[in-house]
């Protein structure tokens, strides 16, 4: 059963459960155009020999933020990379298409408040093609893929750390909580 967040409150409660200590979050897409949900990556997971979802969020066309890997456990989304980050995944193939603005403003917010939760820089999120490029290694994946500029994706990160604004969509969020008028 998946398991959606509707509040940044309920979020941030279960981001507290977290025992490990987080020193990065990664960005993926899922790598299939259209929506997808946890089910759906779980099952394509499981069939490659994961032992769960490799990702502990998704983030679907519509906004929705679902909860896959649980929060303690390491992820499985960066082969050397997984013990102390957590893994984030947006619907769609972002070789191909663009996030939808739900997406941007639901996926930023979570981002945002994972770096504010873990006490991360917004440098400290990264692509998961990053890791490879940052180690001067050649690799095949280029997730999260041509069309998600991840130096403007740290920029809104960054932005809303600092003012926790989000007026670029037309909302103001206080503190990461809930949508003001």
């Amino acid at each position: 059963m998946t398991t959606v967040t509707n509040s940044y409150i309920e979020l941030r409660k279960y981001m507290d459960e977290c025992q490990r200590h987080i020193k990065r979050v990664y960005v993926h897409t899922a790598d299939h155009e259209g929506e997808t949900s946890v089910e759906r990556i779980r099952k394509v997971h499981l069939r490659r020999g994961f032992t769960d979802i490799g990702y502990h969020f998704v983030v679907r066309q519509d906004g929705e933020i679902q909860y896959g890997r649980p929060i303690n456990d390491k992820g499985a989304g960066v082969k050397t990379d997984n013990r102390y980050t957590i893994h984030v995944c947006f619907a769609g193939d972002g070789d191909i298409e663009r996030w939808t603005d739900a997406q941007v403003r639901e996926g930023i917010e979570l981002l945002i408040t994972l770096c504010e939760e873990f006490e991360l820089d917004a440098d400290q999120v990264w692509g998961h093609k990053e890791f490879w490029t940052r180690r001067k290694q050649r690799h095949k994946k280029s997730c999260p893929g041509k069309m998600v500029p991840m130096g403007r994706v740290r920029d809104m990160i960054e932005e809303g750390l600092d003012m926790t604004m989000c007026g670029e969509f037309g909302e103001t969020r206080v503190n990461g909580g809930e949508v003001l008028a």
